[in-house]
């Protein structure tokens, strides 16, 4: 079996790198900086296990990468895994699977068996573009068409597309149907779930699985914000406690600064549109999703300003650029909202991730930001840090190191990474979704408020007659 995957971003480079293991695969790109760092064993992407496997398939001839003008070898399956962005008014830009479609059509005799081939977007697209885009191909008769979603998390690519949960199957034929499960059957085995639908249902399960994620993400962070006003309450707590109930499941349901990245706002958003355009009224709950994410990295600015009063000249470390920890993907990562804040507010910032080198870090150095490679450097003199990423470098370092050279010991801690730690006396630490730890720790100039930290029905203690 051949398969050729256009885009060798972060779906297509990790398909590819897997099926490899397998098949010949020939991945096409249009980036000649990019392909010509994959053909030296160099990705650009950050990624566990990653680079191993790209090595692997290089030197077993498995793997072979092509520029677009290069000549292309024929293949039974074409998988088109390139970008689909937003546009500033939040619909998704088609322009790369149109680009791709038109190479495949203008080279097909080239690039598709003769006999038969199968081509399948695994791009997130909005329901009625795999038809709208390929049904001309189909009725060669030697074509079939697929929409065929990837379900990965970056940060752990290639170990959700070794073992995913489940394949979806959208297609309008049996014959296109039957030939992807058993390519699918072929390298998975019986034990992943193959669930085989219109095209259209497949593509709109791939939004669906994102936005219900995005959502329990605002749902939880809509909570910790009215946990926060009920003393000796702690949203983890919480959590944990719904967690364990089979119907709601303890997964995506850890309070924070916010949900990034190049799926999540992304694809909410085009699904927002793409209900707008198709219905009467606008869904209220995705644009409540969003509103509430939006609103989340600016969370840790005001905790620290009520904290440490003004933030003109202060001097604020950052831990954690990427949008989460396992990748080096900074799109829609918070700590940019976070870093644009403190800098409108005259603060100094140092900054500090475990993969800097692997970071393209010109979208923050406009603010300023000075970059630290090692974390003792980045908090030397600094009146407070803002942890924004949950890295496991950060997570394995004692409160006692982290605060030894700041000028001042306050931790913000955008992710409740040491939420369950014992705290230093002297420490001023400040977690999402918690007053626990706040009551010692008083803003400047504070005067306490009690209707403002506690429930008003609970004011006053209940007395019963006995």
């Amino acid at each position: 079996m051949k398969i050729t995957i256009f885009g060798a971003g972060y779906v297509g480079l990790s398909t590819a790198v897997c099926f490899a293991t397998k098949y010949d695969v020939s991945l096409v790109d249009v980036d000649h900086e990019k392909i010509s760092a994959i053909k030296a064993g160099k990705s650009l992407i950050y990624e566990a296990q990653l680079d191993e496997l790209l090595e692997k398939g290089l030197s077993s001839g498995n793997l072979r990468i092509f520029n677009i003008e290069e000549n292309i070898p024929p293949s039974e399956i074409i998988f088109i895994a390139v970008g689909t962005p937003s546009d500033q008014d939040g619909y998704i830009n088609l322009q790369f699977v149109r680009n791709v479609v038109k190479t495949i059509q203008k080279r097909q005799k080239e690039i598709l068996n003769p006999n038969y081939s199968l081509i399948a977007i695994r791009s997130t697209v909005i329901p009625g573009t795999t038809r709208r885009y390929l049904q001309h191909l189909e009725k060669r008769g030697n074509i079939g068409i697929a929409f065929s979603p990837e379900f990965l998390s970056q940060g752990t690519a290639i170990k959700d597309t070794l073992y995913p949960c489940r394949m979806i199957i959208g297609s309008n034929t049996a014959m296109a149907s039957t030939f992807l499960k058993s390519f699918y059957t072929n390298f998975y085995g019986e034990k992943i779930p193959i669930l085989q639908m219109s095209i259209e249902s497949a593509e709109f399960a791939k939004y669906a699985a994102n936005a219900f994620l995005a959502t329990k993400i605002s749902f939880v962070n809509e909570l910790a914000n009215i946990v926060e006003s009920v003393d000796d309450a702690d949203i983890g707590d919480v959590m944990d406690s719904i967690g364990y109930d089979p119907r709601i499941s303890p997964f995506f349901l850890k309070a924070g600064i916010g949900f990034g990245g190049s799926c999540f706002p992304k694809d909410v958003r085009a699904l927002l549109q793409f209900a707008q355009d198709n219905l009467a009224e606008k869904p209220s709950l995705l644009n409540a999703v969003l509103e509430v994410n939006e609103n989340r990295p600016l969370k840790v600015t005001k905790l620290l300003r009520e904290h440490l009063g003004e933030l003109d000249g202060k001097i604020i470390a950052i831990f954690g650029l990427t949008f989460k920890p396992g990748t080096n993907d900074i799109r829609e990562t918070p700590a940019l909202s976070v870093i644009r804040s403190l800098w409108r507010n005259g603060a100094k910032i140092h900054a500090h991730d475990p993969i800097i080198d692997r970071i393209d870090l010109r979208s923050f150095s406009r603010y300023g930001v000075k970059f630290f490679s090692d974390i003792e450097s980045c908090l030397t003199g600094t009146h407070a840090c803002i942890l924004l990423t949950e890295w496991p470098e950060y997570q394995e370092i004692s409160i006692n190191k982290l605060v030894s050279n700041m000028a001042q010991k306050i931790i913000i801690d955008g992710r409740r990474i040491y939420a369950d730690r014992k705290i230093p006396v002297d420490v001023c630490y400040l977690t999402i979704g918690s007053s626990i730890n706040r009551k010692n720790h008083l803003p400047f100039n504070h005067t306490p408020n009690k209707s403002s930290n506690n429930l008003k029905s609970f004011d006053a203690p209940l007395s019963i007659d006995t």
